[in-house]
């Protein structure tokens, strides 16, 4: 089982993306939608973390197994930059 512990302090992309605002064509004082926008980006994000096992952002989290790794097993995310606990 895999618990986020630690917010992220920022999205990987955001309504206040000037390409992203230009790709989908609106206008920087059109922002009525934004929120909406953001909850996209942020889903998509953890869509393609979900799908591939990968984290595109750094983030805290709780990894629990059923029983100890066996050699050459994998964690079921990546990339790791540090494990505080085990």
């Amino acid at each position: 089982m895999i618990e986020n512990i630690a917010p992220l302090s920022a999205e990987l992309l955001t309504s206040a993306d000037v390409a992203l605002r230009q790709q989908i064509r609106i206008e920087d004082n059109e922002t009525d939608q934004d929120t909406v926008i953001d909850g996209f980006c942020a889903a998509a994000r953890q869509k393609i973390e979900t799908l591939t096992g990968q984290r595109m952002l750094t983030q805290g989290v709780r990894v629990t197994l059923p029983s100890w790794p066996k050699i050459g097993e994998n964690l079921p995310i990546a990339p790791i930059q540090e494990i505080s606990e085990v």
